[in-house]
């Protein structure tokens, strides 16, 4: 992993845990509900919750309050942009496959085989996430463009 990234990851790892553990050091409500409000009442089933645990919830919303489908848009209309002829030949399918805007819908661009593939390698290069899906590579280990990794080894895909 190049060593910006894994400073990416570190920062935003830090980052959520010191936000959690200040939330967790603070008594007060601030006069409205949020998500640590009900887990830390002691009426609450969840009140004897690991800091471990708030850790991973407080990544949870973040994660799942990031607009991910933005993300994946943006950066898919950013490769695209930068490659015309992908762009040019998506266009050209798109715009031979209907006659007016209301003819598209989920149906119909499911039977587009290049938009589907754009949309696959868009979420491939552009995962609407704030880090990568880590894989677990299997026993004995794989090669991995025309690399060996060892099994065990954690790895994933960049942009």
């Amino acid at each position: 992993m190049p060593p910006s990234a894994k400073k990416q990851i570190d920062d935003l790892l830090g980052e959520y845990k010191s936000k959690t553990e200040a939330r967790l050091a603070r008594t007060e409500t601030l006069g409205r509900q949020e998500f640590f409000t009900n887990v830390l009442s002691e009426k609450s089933p969840a009140s004897d919750v690991s800091p471990g645990e708030m850790d991973q919830a407080a990544l949870t919303l973040i994660v799942a309050g990031s607009e991910p489908v933005t993300s994946a848009l943006v950066g898919t209309f950013n490769y695209l942009l930068k490659n015309n002829d992908t762009f040019q030949k998506l266009q050209r399918q798109i715009r031979s496959s209907f006659i007016s805007a209301n003819d598209i819908n989920g149906q119909t661009t499911r039977e587009l085989p290049y938009l589907n593939a754009v949309i696959r390698e868009g979420l491939r290069l552009c995962p609407p996430l704030p880090a990568n899906l880590p894989c677990l590579v299997p026993s004995p280990g794989l090669t991995i463009s025309g690399v060996f990794v060892p099994g065990g080894t954690t790895v994933s895909t960049g942009a």
